[in-house]
């Protein structure tokens, strides 16, 4: 069996090439391993172009003696026929017009050339050949020919495209199918993602080229992203252009280049794709965005020749001091210039060595002021040529811990590389902050700047703290950003004035500073690098250190180290959670967005920053469902799946009960509790409370009830206030047995105090309901002595467990009129009554009470009365023991 294949994303070029190879093979089978674009699936369909062509999956593989391949060569493009293209005995022909690969596989008929289309090579063969080509045939090529070379107009159509487009117009080829199936025209979808992926795009200067990135997550999507590639393109005649868009799971990329610096195919063949120098595409699997974005920037240097060298960083002209000048001399110039190292120059003035001001200051110490500079220089230095590439300064100066570099033209020092210079380098280059590329007015500025939202949303004190933080940082020569919940929240539109500031640099001497500016004081955590600064006022600022952090073993606590705000936000738990806001004056407002958090907040999607993320904290598990359910968001795919998978290892088992108790107090004191709490049993995840548990309609129904009941009594604003987490975690481990329950409480390492209010409860509860349930309806005093001393916590979880109606009515009732109950009347009155201090005067007391709860003694007059009539002197024994 002979059978024509290509690419596991064929295009209108891989169909035409499968057309005209048929031509060539009659008794050939055309067969897609994979999927096909969008408007080539449209055209497929039209009864009016019946081609015949199989899927993979109705072929017994097995079969095939002789392979065409088209428009590709390379094994893992075709699917699963890569299975057999090693095999004995079959034949292997191919015709593509991609560049070579290393992986490029061999037959034993090629023809490959570089064009604009594979469907330019085929046409010239059938020509040659003579053979007989239909009208609809014809357009079939034009259109595998128009869409790959964008209609004629891409760098990489040739003059065989041109010639080839020709002849298929005279064999009669339709060009009003080329207007139907290659359409320019966007539709509002196409529209709506073309805008937000200007909105996102990003420049980046990689070796020195400018590159666009723009990255976009979203649902679903049925058309080409290439097209939107090609219009953000001419949109602002971007050179290089990697779109990234996230979709089901996967990340699909598309690159286009107008740049002889940059292979764009090279790039996508190191990500697992392919293509052109000028157009490229690639799919990648079990990646964030952002660690996509970091692969493609990675594979970007690989592939992108530095447009500078050490001629475009180093200092000139250099200063210098003579070998024969003394150490007082070099004193001097130091002092001068404000500078830390020097070259040594000979008397040829060629370089001998370098010396620094701290070997100055130590000379100076041992009395060796007239000493000579060569006798104290370091001569065993490596220099540089004007010539050389960037990779080789940060050798040197890095690796060999060089502080200064020469950089020597001809023999003679032409300049330096300070330092300085090799920060602005790493700054530029290594660390690649990116630059956005469009705001709403399409002007090119950093990032978006929030400053008319924090005027909207935030108290003028709260912008007055940020703006006073702000010129604290600039005096400091260092940076200051407001992060995390708080930046979120303001694009959501939330309140919020919990306020935590990262500082790049040191935070506690920012604390210090900022403290004495308000005339406040501050509180260290040196361990920890991080402050908090108090207000006159007793308003609280958190300080930190901008930091990275790492995990030496899943769920440990994290060990943190001093970094960048980008390293800073990475450690974040989620890409919502990973926004920051600049306060210095300059730049105060702008929003810092590595993560693609502002695209997720607009999507409502939960994302982890790493696929490591929960294995280093399973604890984020709890959090990601308590921001999906507080937001009405919902947990992305990938996301989701990497919490299947710590469900699967058990991570959450390695979590301190400690830590577990605090998540889930956390999810206690949402707003709405009983959802993340169901959620968390959809994703199995209430048996690291304990196994037993499990998710089911009677319990839902109870956290329901428990939810209901903490509600209401909120809104009684009674003097006594509850600790509403006591019975959403009764409710939860309502259908546990008593030992059961005990080892939850021990396994979340509950204080002694909750210990035994648990413990209490469970006891008190079954009883409560027998004998309200017996004994209804009962008087005010028998309530008050059955339900007196009782928690109210285990109040509402008994108001919860019951469907008996006059149950919830006689346990509210004591809750908001008989529990606060006391007889008008004094001892000191009692007294008067010739009543003798002692025993008696509590069963007296009791005595008034139970008829005041029984209604029948409706004031003070008639407690008096009633006293006097029942405890008489005569009668104070018989009642006494009644």
């Amino acid at each position: 069996m002979e059978v024509i294949t290509t690419n596991i994303n064929a295009d209108f070029d891989s169909l035409a090439g499968m057309v005209a190879a048929q031509k060539l093979y009659p008794k050939a089978k055309l067969v897609f391993p994979g999927s096909q674009e969008e408007n080539l699936r449209q055209f497929l369909a039209l009864s009016s172009y019946k081609i015949a062509y199989y899927r993979l999956k109705q072929l017994d593989i097995d079969r095939i003696e002789r392979l065409i391949l088209v428009d590709t060569r390379l094994a893992e493009r075709i699917g699963n026929l890569a299975r057999i293209v090693n095999k004995p005995g079959v034949e292997i022909h191919i015709y593509d017009h991609h560049p070579p690969h290393p992986k490029d596989l061999s037959g034993q008929v090629t023809f490959v050339r570089e064009t604009g289309a594979t469907t330019t090579l085929l046409v010239e063969l059938l020509q040659q050949k003579k053979i007989r080509v239909t009208a609809a045939e014809a357009t079939i090529f034009a259109l595998g020919i128009y869409e790959d070379t964008g209609l004629l107009t891409y760098s990489s159509t040739t003059e065989a495209d041109i010639k080839a487009a020709a002849q298929v117009r005279a064999w009669g080829a339709d060009l009003k199918a080329i207007s139907t199936f290659i359409d320019r025209n966007l539709s509002a979808r196409q529209i709506f993602l073309l805008n937000e992926l200007i909105q996102q795009a990003e420049s980046y200067v990689v070796n020195g080229v400018e590159v666009v990135i723009s990255s976009i997550s979203i649902d679903n999507y049925e058309g080409d992203v290439a097209v939107l590639a090609h219009k953000m393109r001419d949109v602002d005649k971007i050179d290089v252009l990697f779109v990234l868009v996230r979709l089901g799971g996967r990340v699909h990329i598309v690159a286009r280049s107008n740049s002889a610096r940059v292979n764009v195919g090279d790039v996508a063949m190191d990500l697992g794709g392919g293509g052109h120098p000028t157009a490229a595409s690639a799919t990648i699997k079990e990646l964030t965005l952002a660690q996509t974005r970091d692969a493609l920037l990675e594979a970007l240097k690989q592939h992108i020749t530095p447009f500078r060298t050490a001629r475009h960083l180093m200092t000139a002209p250099a200063k210098y001091i003579n070998a024969q000048q003394t150490i007082k001399q070099a004193k001097e110039m130091f002092m001068r210039y404000g500078i830390n190292h020097l070259p040594v120059v000979d008397a040829r003035q060629e370089v001998a060595g370098i010396i620094s001001r701290q070997t100055v200051d130590k000379a100076i110490s041992h009395n060796m002021e007239d000493s000579l500079v060569a006798e104290c220089m370091v001569s065993d230095i490596s220099w540089i040529a004007p010539q050389a590439e960037p990779a080789a300064v940060r050798q040197i100066m890095l690796e060999r811990q060089q502080p200064l570099l020469p950089v020597i033209a001809e023999g003679k020092l032409a300049g330096v590389i300070t330092r300085s210079d090799l920060l602005r380098m790493l700054h530029e280059d290594l660390e690649r902050k990116p630059q956005s590329l469009y705001h709403q007015q399409g002007l090119r500025v950093y990032r978006k700047n929030l400053i008319s939202l924090l005027q909207e949303r935030l108290p003028q004190n709260i912008q007055h703290i940020l703006r006073l933080a702000g010129r604290t940082a600039d005096e400091l020569g260092c940076a200051a950003y407001v992060v995390g919940g708080l930046v979120r929240d303001l694009l959501l539109r939330t309140d919020n004035l919990d306020i935590d500031i990262v500082v790049e640099q040191d935070g506690i001497k920012f604390a210090a500073a900022l403290a004495s500016r308000i005339g406040g004081r501050y509180k260290a955590h040196r361990k920890f690098a991080t402050a908090v600064v108090i207000f006159p006022d007793g308003f609280k600022l958190d300080i930190v250190t901008a930091r990275t952090e790492y995990y030496q073993y899943p769920a440990a606590l994290p060990i943190v180290e001093q970094s960048s705000i980008k390293q800073d936000l990475y450690r974040r738990d989620f890409s919502i959670n990973s926004l920051a806001i600049q306060l210095n004056q300059k730049h105060f407002g702008r929003l810092i967005d590595f993560f693609g958090g502002q695209q997720d907040i607009k999507n409502g999607v939960i994302r982890v920053l790493s696929s490591l993320s929960f294995v280093e904290d399973p604890s984020r598990v709890f959090r990601a469902i308590r921001f999906e359910q507080r937001f009405g968001f919902k947990i992305g795919k990938y996301t989701l799946n990497l919490i299947q998978h710590a469900v699967q290892r058990r991570l959450c088992d390695k979590l301190a009960g400690t830590r577990l108790w605090q998540e889930l107090l956390m999810v206690f004191a949402e707003a709405e509790p009983v959802k993340p709490i169901i959620r968390m049993g959809e994703l199995n995840l209430l048996q690291f409370i304990h196994p037993a548990i499990k998710l089911n309609k009677k319990m839902i129904r109870l956290l329901q009830h428990v939810h209901t009941m903490i509600d209401w009594y909120n809104l009684l604003f009674l003097e006594q206030e509850i600790e509403s987490q006591r019975v959403y975690l009764l409710g939860i481990t309502d259908q546990l047995s008593d030992d059961e329950a005990l080892n939850t409480w021990q396994r979340l390492n509950l204080s002694e105090r909750q210990l035994s209010f648990f413990a209490n409860a469970r006891r008190q509860a079954p009883e409560i309901l027998y004998k309200l349930q017996q004994q209804t309806p009962l008087a005010g005093s028998r309530v008050f002595r059955l339900l007196q001393g009782t928690a109210p916590e285990t109040l509402l979880y008994v108001m919860a467990k019951t469907t008996n109606e006059e149950v919830k009515r006689t346990t509210s009732f004591y809750l908001t009129k008989l529990k606060h109950q006391r007889p008008e009347i004094t001892g000191q009155e009692l007294k008067q009554l010739g009543f003798k201090p002692g025993p008696q005067f509590k069963q007296i007391l009791d005595a008034v009470l139970d008829g005041k709860l029984d209604g029948r003694l409706k004031d003070r007059q008639a407690e008096l009365e009633f006293v006097k009539t029942a405890f008489g002197s005569d009668q104070i024994k018989t009642k006494l023991v009644q």
